[in-house]
């Protein structure tokens, strides 16, 4: 990590009051921010908005966190439900599809 992403993470953590276990993820961030050698109006932009982020993950309750997860495991229960189905039409299809073939000669009359 370079000096300056290292600054703006202190920066972060003490002036705003971000916690570490936030602003440790975002390093590749602000890696790639400091990369391009950016304002000192961008730097206060940034860390007002990622101050921002923050704040608005902590107000999210624990309550809403486990609604979520409750959401996305009934999301992730019906998206398998749906793929047993195609896999069930899947196969139906190709029966149907190998009933419909012509067959290559005409059949044999007695």
């Amino acid at each position: 990590m370079t000096a300056f992403s290292k600054k703006l993470m202190q920066i972060l953590e003490g002036r705003f009051g971000v916690g570490h276990e936030f602003s440790d993820h975002l390093a590749p961030l602000l890696e790639s921010f400091g990369a391009r050698q950016p304002s000192a109006e961008e730097c206060e932009e940034l860390l007002v908005n990622l101050a921002s982020a923050y704040q608005a993950s902590r107000s999210v309750g624990l309550q809403s966190v486990h609604e979520v997860n409750v959401l996305v495991g009934q999301v992730v229960s019906e998206l398998r439900k749906m793929d047993e189905s195609l896999k069930v039409l899947g196969v139906c299809l190709e029966r149907l599809r190998q009933q419909m073939k012509v067959p290559s000669r005409p059949p044999m009359l007695h």
